[in-house]
């Protein structure tokens, strides 16, 4: 009999919750495998340091706004320039802020962007 509360243990067909339960075992095996295999490849990479890392990053950041002037999209100028900050460069700091600002700005026109973007594009790195 069904209730409120749905079937009841004599409504199900044993081999179709044993079926299901076979299915949820091999499911959770497989997770458990996944889980061994990723955590010995965690275990095994080279762990790149923070500031590597970040290097990477902006490194990418400059790939993205030489592609963005290429195509003369500002929208992924704009966006680009957001995840820059100023300690990433080698140049002035007064500098880099007015370009990131400029970048960030979108009352600022777009060749005055593009400009920005371009110089940014060809910063080096700290």
């Amino acid at each position: 009999m069904r209730g409120w509360a749905g079937p009841t243990d004599h409504d199900r067909n044993p081999v179709e919750v044993e079926s299901a339960v076979r299915r949820h075992r091999l499911e959770i095996d497989g997770l458990r495998r996944a889980l061994r295999v990723a955590q010995r490849e965690r275990d095994a990479a080279p762990r790149a340091s923070n500031p590597d890392l970040r290097r990477v990053a902006v490194e990418a950041q400059q790939a993205l706004l030489r592609h963005a002037l290429r195509t003369g999209d500002l929208d992924l100028v704009r966006r680009a320039g957001r995840a820059l900050r100023v300690a990433d460069f080698a140049a002035d700091p007064v500098a880099v802020e007015c370009l990131l600002g400029v970048l960030r700005d979108a009352r600022t026109d777009r060749d005055e962007s593009l400009d920005a973007a371009a110089q940014i594009a060809a910063l080096p790195l700290a």
